[in-house]
């Protein structure tokens, strides 16, 4: 698995559950440090390492060579890994290059005022990955990466459909969850 987020974290913490042996490869120097102070990423680190997945943190991928089966990882440290399966879990770009033509605001996602509508098209309205949106206790645009957001998202938009001389501001309580091993985070 390369890739320690939520994501390669995840992945690696069911394949080992199924009782495959799984390495996780992540050139951060402890998984989740995007997300968490490095102590608290050493705890998913020894997590992992405790149920027996093989960590490689603080060393990239440089080239990944072979087919199914057979596959060869060259790090950034010099080193080989051997697979025969690669799950690559490196984080998200918004699929929105099909709306270069649209005359949409589109950067790093569509730009979205705070009630989740297209900054230059008020009856176009995005949610999920691809939308970008003015987040109000933040005071700047945020594109969040998890289902229960979409979830969230369309459910303000649905609302603001149907009110549009009310609508409501898209301010998300901000949370997201993870099952690793027998860990609920």
């Amino acid at each position: 698995v390369i890739g320690a987020g939520f994501i390669g974290a995840e992945a690696a913490a069911t394949a080992r559950g199924l009782g495959l042996e799984v390495t996780v490869i992540d050139p951060v120097p402890v998984p989740m440090s995007r997300l968490f102070n490095p102590e608290i990423g050493q705890w998913f680190a020894d997590l992992h390492q405790d149920n027996g997945v093989n960590t490689m943190f603080g060393t990239g991928v440089e080239a990944i060579e072979g087919e199914e089966g057979n596959f060869s990882l060259h790090l950034t440290n010099g080193e080989s890994v051997q697979a025969a399966t690669v799950l690559i879990g490196i984080g998200v770009i918004p699929n929105d290059s099909w709306l270069s033509a649209s005359g949409l605001l589109v950067d790093n996602g569509v730009v979205l005022n705070e009630y989740c509508q297209a900054l230059d098209a008020a009856n176009v309205y995005a949610v999920g990955d691809v939308a970008r949106w003015r987040h109000q206790k933040h005071g700047e645009d945020v594109r969040t990466e998890h289902w229960t957001n979409a979830v969230e998202q369309a459910a303000c938009v649905a609302y603001n459909i149907i009110h549009p001389e009310q609508p409501r501001a898209y301010t998300p309580i901000e949370y997201v969850w993870s099952d690793q091993h027998d860990w609920k985070i």
